[in-house]
């Protein structure tokens, strides 16, 4: 299950997972965006949050100079949330390079104006204000996040019997979903 922050150790492991993970955790945590791990079958998942939403998946590559980068997959239902424009964050554009290839400053600025375009596409004050007070979790919000962690941890773990139980109540919602759009179309002819 998703924690509420990373814990000590979890920092720790995190913080030496690569060569720039430790820059990317600080740079998130002063923009308020919290990474958190899942851990499926004794491999850990890092996730980037904002406000208890999931913004993507922490990803890893390694560059032809050996030297490895922490990346954010975006989810599809943030999409949904009009930031078409948005593409997957990947950190070594974030850098400046010596004539060599091996990164020398990392641009802050860049990585700000990026995240904080996130945050004001997808989270308009009044929507943090309200989910504050009432904590309104939108159901498709909900479908959309639970079928990208069915689909990133399907290649890996289709046999967990919770991403398969996921997978069913899915797969129902849809087929409720059909139902009713069939019975809205017959109540319309009527």
């Amino acid at each position: 299950m998703i924690q509420t922050s990373l814990k000590k150790e979890e920092k720790e492991k995190f913080d030496y997972l690569n060569q720039t993970s430790y820059l990317l955790r600080l740079n998130l945590n002063r923009l308020n965006f919290d990474i958190h791990a899942i851990e499926v079958n004794s491999c850990t998942i890092w996730h980037v949050t904002y406000c208890d939403t999931v913004i993507g998946t922490i990803t890893f590559r390694t560059n032809e100079h050996d030297y490895t980068f922490c990346n954010v997959r975006l989810y599809k239902y943030l999409k949904l949330k009009n930031i078409e424009k948005f593409s997957d964050f990947v950190m070594s554009e974030y850098f400046d390079y010596d004539e060599n290839g091996e990164p020398i400053k990392f641009n802050v600025d860049k990585f700000d104006k990026y995240f904080k375009a996130i945050v004001e596409e997808v989270f308009p004050r009044e929507e943090l204000v309200q989910e504050e007070d009432k904590h309104v979790i939108n159901i498709n919000d909900s479908i959309s996040r639970l079928t990208e962690y069915c689909d990133e941890f399907d290649e890996k773990f289709s046999k967990n019997t919770h991403v398969l139980d996921i997978k069913n109540l899915l797969k129902e919602n849809e087929r409720l979903n059909e139902n009713l759009s069939k019975q809205k179309e017959i109540f319309e002819n009527i």
